[in-house]
């Protein structure tokens, strides 16, 4: 699969998984951007120990305080050649891919840990340490 499917079947899936969430979940996404991009930046690399499919950019749900101004949206970004680069060597249906990829990166915004993720099934990797 090269990162242009990849990122069709991103831009195809994404939408349709966005509309399938419960109403209590989609009423918090109304302040979420989800993007796509080739590859991370550095900085998510190293934080993401170059493991990353996907990353949250924001502050969960329990994190936040009524005295913080509202700001940008929480963004959740999926990586096109991570992520096609894993369906090819996996041989996983890259769209089922996206789903579990964009539903962990939600989990982060209500502030579910790795562990919690990894119980619901919402990871692909061995156990980390959580953030």
């Amino acid at each position: 699969m090269t990162v242009e499917e990849a990122e069709h079947a991103i831009r195809e899936v994404v939408p349709k998984i966005l509309d399938e969430l419960p109403d209590e979940v989609r009423s918090i996404t109304q302040n979420l951007c989800v993007r796509v991009e080739n590859e991370a930046p550095p900085d998510v690399l190293r934080k993401e120990e170059c493991r990353a499919l996907a990353y949250y950019h924001g502050f969960s749900l329990r994190d936040r305080s009524v005295f913080q101004p509202a700001g940008w949206p929480d963004e959740v970004v999926l990586l096109a050649g991570p992520i096609s680069r894993f369906a090819t060597a996996s041989g996983r249906d890259v769209r089922e891919i996206i789903r579990i990829c964009l539903i962990h990166e939600l989990a982060h915004l209500v502030g579910l840990t790795h562990a919690r993720m990894r119980e619901l099934g919402y990871t692909f990797d061995a156990p980390t340490k959580d953030r």
